[in-house]
């Protein structure tokens, strides 16, 4: 194969990997399959394990720092084989395919000049857009019942990509009027997802977008306004948005409390390990149900001290550490909003390990910030 085609391979493989990362799983677990494949042919067809450990060589604090905390979970796995679920042994290897893998590829075919990182944002873009348009279609033509998921099997994954979307269209849309029209249409949707923890994580993207990356001006004074006629529109006319927002106000946490509470009691007694990876509905034997069978602890520090341990809790802790160093060394501060939406939403959602799609789009995130490592001398952005 030439480098021609197999140039356009990779983008093609690079944009149906993307647009599934944000909408289907089966096909996301194809794109996958297939995008991973070809990297390891093209590594090895091109003899390109040079610039493979140039990328590892380049980024060796948190190559480490991953390694050990897969290390770390690997470990509390084996020793709680009577907790852990049949899957746990997959989800381990899913875990380091579908991030670490994912992270190194991108930096791999960036670094040969494959794509840039405007290509890149702009597929997320319109991923995005896809997600926006299930949630028209279920308006028009779908059974609407209070709430909208688009067309995911639930709302809050659809409200977790509106949520996403609205900091996205802040961050990456440099025309107003195009920014201003995608952020409120994400605002609508994710108001009418009900997904209260997206609510809160886009209000801190939001924050850390005009405290970090853009000048308060007369144009986002219409944006906060147009943020603010949504949810007071909703608020007034719309009762079952109106009980979310009384739910959210007095404290409502949907079990969390509870969850939180016997989740801090059971690493008390299994600190140093934890339990395992995906050990949370054998542990407390299935008598959390709310809404739907609990199994996981909802929030990101007591999954990893209630899975990995105290040591795999440092190892993640970690990466996140060296991520923000970085980036404020750096001054890349268009993807503070990003990982802020992110670590905000996983004290109430998701899991650190486990949430494939949502973890997939953060792996190609990281690599935004950390591009300019593997940055070719005259790279075009």
């Amino acid at each position: 194969m030439t480098a021609g085609r197999a140039k356009t391979a990779f983008l093609v493989l690079l944009s149906l990997y993307c647009v599934c990362a944000f909408a289907s799983t089966a096909a996301y677990q194809v794109a996958h399959g297939l995008i991973v494949l070809f990297a390891i042919w093209h590594v090895f067809y091109y003899r390109n394990l040079g610039v493979l450990k140039e990328i590892f060589s380049k980024n060796r604090e948190m190559v480490a720092l991953f390694c050990i905390f897969t290390l770390f979970l690997c470990v509390s796995t084996l020793l709680n084989q009577e907790f852990v679920s049949k899957k746990s042994n997959s989800h381990l290897a899913l875990f380091v395919l579908r991030y670490g893998a994912v992270f190194a590829i991108l930096c791999y075919f960036y670094r040969l000049q494959y794509f840039s990182k405007k290509f890149l944002i702009n597929l997320m873009l319109f991923s995005v857009l896809i997600i926006l348009f299930g949630g028209i279609y279920e308006l028009l033509f779908g059974e609407f019942n209070g709430s909208i998921k688009g067309f995911f099997s639930f709302r809050n994954t659809f409200g977790f990509f509106c949520g996403l979307g609205l900091v996205f269209a802040l961050v990456f849309i440099d025309k107003n009027l195009a920014k201003i029209a995608f952020a409120t249409l994400c605002a609508i949707f994710l108001a009418l997802s009900f997904q209260r923890s997206a609510w809160i994580a886009a209000c801190a993207g939001i924050f850390l977008y005009y405290a970090f990356v853009k000048k308060f001006s007369k144009f986002d004074i219409l944006v906060i306004c147009s943020f603010c006629f949504v949810g007071l529109f909703l608020y007034e006319f719309y009762e079952p948005f109106r009980e979310r927002v009384l739910d959210l106000l007095s404290g409502k946490s949907s079990g969390r409390n509870e969850i939180w509470k016997f989740a801090i009691e059971k690493i008390k007694l299994s600190p140093i390990f934890g339990y395992g990876l995906d050990s949370f509905t054998a542990v407390s034997e299935s008598k959390f149900y709310y809404g739907g069978l609990v199994t996981r602890p909802h929030n990101l520090e007591l999954h990893l001290l209630f899975d990995s341990g105290i040591l795999g809790f440092l190892a993640y802790f970690g990466m996140i550490f060296y991520t923000f160093y970085y980036l404020f060394k750096a001054k890349k501060w268009p993807i503070l909003p990003i990982l802020g939406y992110y670590f905000a939403i996983m004290q109430f959602d998701y899991t650190p390990h486990m949430s494939s799609k949502q973890l997939s789009i953060l792996a190609m995130v990281l690599f935004l910030l950390f591009s300019d490592k593997f940055k070719p001398k005259g790279e075009i952005q």
